[in-house]
């Protein structure tokens, strides 16, 4: 068993289902999806590989049977779902898309009865691959049933997420580029009905890192949704730190929380704690600033409904002189109350430094050995901000030749500064605070998105957007 990239885990009635990627035994170029099972210790009870790649968020468990979404290994790659039985034989594959053009990186979801794959299908644009985001929504069987695409024919996307929500639509969070991946990076979460048909987008902010955007629903109200802020008006700081958005059911974001760091962490998953707020898991160098070459933690925290991080833990494993890790990508709440985490990690086990499945079991204070967390519990908030939105009132909005401010008369301006932020990232106009009401011309800026960031002494602290009209 040598599968290199642990990405998902699941627990079962009997233990845990992991799903990795690694070179296939019977082909050393190729990659394979990797499922083992295992029981409630850590032991493996079977592993199989099969010959598709599979990304994130692509394992479901339904009546007994397992179902992994992934795209096969072609040159022009089409989605495949397979159902598999609860001893790792294939009960049957099926394969989507356009075998002409390219379909690949496929997430998927239960929704009642249905299957929804989404993934990202090829289209050429001035000579150069442009992923649109692709759905494949079929039955329990697998016989497709529809496909449609959403996303701008000009821009490039791919697919992170997707999941269910309360009220029956299902939610892809998505990366996309809306000139060049190398100089803009943007991100969203959409939402369909049973139908197919569109509802909302959150757009979320400009950001020069690539990784993924990822969201979670933590209550009936609620859902999480992970990004970054670009940190221009944050000094001293990483770049682009990562956020936590949290909107209602419509895409309307009430609350931010950034993670200030200087130690580069970066979130590669969030899933709820149902109603009590939510768990992430990622990777940390401990000490990037002053050591850039120190090895990758993996890193989580937990945080609480009231937006309130209540621990954060850090593991490396020296064992077979471990080296490194790529952080963990996946946690799992699990029926005991505590948490189940992959990630993968570099050390000598077999001989030779290569990559191998990191499994962490936790308990409830994301503690390895009982009592840890007795210790290190984050006593002060100067590593994360809280933009629990100060009541800031801003009108008109749509707005075109000026808006006017109003902070609660119990707000003290003092040292407080506004930011206008375009949709790309960059400050427009910043304006020093002299009253509660305040109102700022908006001659010479064009039309379009923006933002206004409230900051206090470089800490922001509220933030509202505002649309800007042709001048009248």
């Amino acid at each position: 068993m040598n599968p290199e990239n642990g990405i998902i885990i699941k627990e079962t009635n009997d233990g845990y289902l992991l799903l990795s990627f690694s070179a296939c035994l019977d082909n050393g170029s190729a990659e394979c999806c990797a499922l083992a099972k295992l029981d409630n210790y850590g032991n493996v009870a079977w592993f199989k590989q099969y010959p598709f790649h599979q990304g994130s968020n692509t394992l479901i468990v339904h009546n007994d049977l397992i179902y992994v979404a992934g795209h096969t290994n072609e040159p022009n790659s089409q989605y495949t779902l397979y159902c598999i039985d609860s001893i790792g034989e294939v009960v049957w594959n099926k394969t989507y898309g356009d075998p002409s053009k390219n379909s690949e990186f496929p997430r998927l979801a239960l929704w009642g009865n249905k299957f929804v794959l989404c993934g990202v299908q090829d289209r050429n644009i001035n000579n150069r691959p442009a992923p649109l985001l692709y759905f494949v929504i079929t039955d329990l069987s697998g016989s497709q049933l529809n496909e449609f695409y959403y996303g701008d024919e000009n821009e490039s996307t791919l697919s992170r997420k997707i999941f269910i929500d309360t009220e029956g639509n299902f939610l892809v969070s998505f990366v996309y580029c809306p000139t060049s991946c190398f100089l803009d990076l943007k991100a969203g979460v959409a939402a369909f009905n049973i139908a197919g048909n569109f509802i909302w987008e959150l757009d979320l902010p400009f950001s020069y890192f690539t990784a993924g955007c990822y969201h979670a629903q933590t209550d009936s109200n609620t859902i999480a949704v992970k990004w970054y802020v670009d940190n221009t008006n944050m000094p001293n700081y990483d770049l682009t730190p990562p956020a936590i958005y949290f909107s209602d059911l419509y895409g309307n974001v009430s609350d931010t929380v950034i993670f200030k760091n200087q130690t580069l962490k970066d979130i590669n998953d969030i899933e709820p704690v149902w109603k009590h707020g939510l768990i992430g898991c990622g990777g940390e160098y401990p000490d990037y600033l002053n050591q850039p070459s120190q090895q990758l933690f993996g890193w989580l925290f937990r945080m609480n409904e009231n937006l309130e991080v209540l621990w954060e833990r850090s593991y490396i494993d020296s064992s077979y002189q471990g080296r490194t890790t790529f952080g963990l990508f996946n946690i799992i709440p699990t029926s005991d109350g505590g948490y189940m985490a992959t990630g993968t990690i570099r050390n000598l086990m077999t001989g030779v430094l290569e990559s191998h499945n990191w499994l962490l079991k936790l308990d409830s204070l994301g503690c390895l050995k009982p009592g840890c967390g007795n210790i290190n519990y984050i006593t002060d908030t100067e590593d994360v901000v809280f933009l629990k939105g100060i009541d800031l009132k801003i009108f008109p909005n749509p707005a075109s030749n000026y808006i006017q401010v109003e902070f609660p008369n119990d707000f003290s301006i003092n040292d407080v500064t506004m930011h206008l932020i375009s949709n790309e990232g960059k400050t427009i106009r910043q304006f020093n605070v002299y009253s509660n009401q305040q109102s700022l011309s908006l001659s010479g800026i064009s039309y379009g998105t923006y933002y206004i960031l409230i900051s206090r002494r470089n800490e922001i602290i509220g933030s509202k957007q505002v649309i800007i009209l042709n001048k009248q």
